[in-house]
């Protein structure tokens, strides 16, 4: 037991030296929830511009990609960006 406990405390040497701080449970329910509220923000705000990038390519008869590809609009997929939700 006091060899595992050894090799326990050794892998947790590093953590306790970086001068990282343990969260609490209020503070980690914290961080997740502004997270998922940024992750909704995000989705929200991505749909309205996509909305509006439709709008505009449907009124220029061109289609979407051709319209973002034409003002030279950065997508999500193209830089591989994934909204973890």
């Amino acid at each position: 037991m006091k060899r595992e406990i050894d090799a326990l405390k050794l892998q947790l040497k590093p953590f306790k030296t970086s001068g990282a701080t343990m969260l609490t449970e209020k503070e980690l329910l914290k961080a997740e929830g502004d997270l998922k509220k940024w992750q909704l923000e995000w989705k929200k705000r991505k749909r309205g511009c996509m909305d509006v990038v439709s709008s505009i390519s449907e009124s220029m008869e061109m289609n979407r990609k051709d319209f973002i590809k034409k003002v030279g609009l950065e997508t999500d997929e193209e830089n591989r960006v994934v909204c973890p939700l």
